[in-house]
């Protein structure tokens, strides 16, 4: 996984068992678990910036 700022540079690498990741999601009560989810595997790692809350629709 790349964290890369607005402009281009890479900020942080991250290293995950397989290659492709399917999909990830910022979450805790300060955003700065991410949660991955690759191949067969649910993976979570604390980062230094904390992500953007996800969009929720309403029911």
């Amino acid at each position: 996984m790349h964290v890369v700022s607005p402009g281009g540079r890479l900020l942080d690498f991250a290293r995950t068992p397989v290659d492709t990741i399917t999909n990830c999601a910022f979450g805790g009560k300060d955003l700065r678990t991410l949660y991955i989810t690759c191949g067969p595997y649910l993976l979570s790692l604390r980062t230094k910036i904390p992500g953007k809350a996800g969009y929720r629709p309403r029911a």
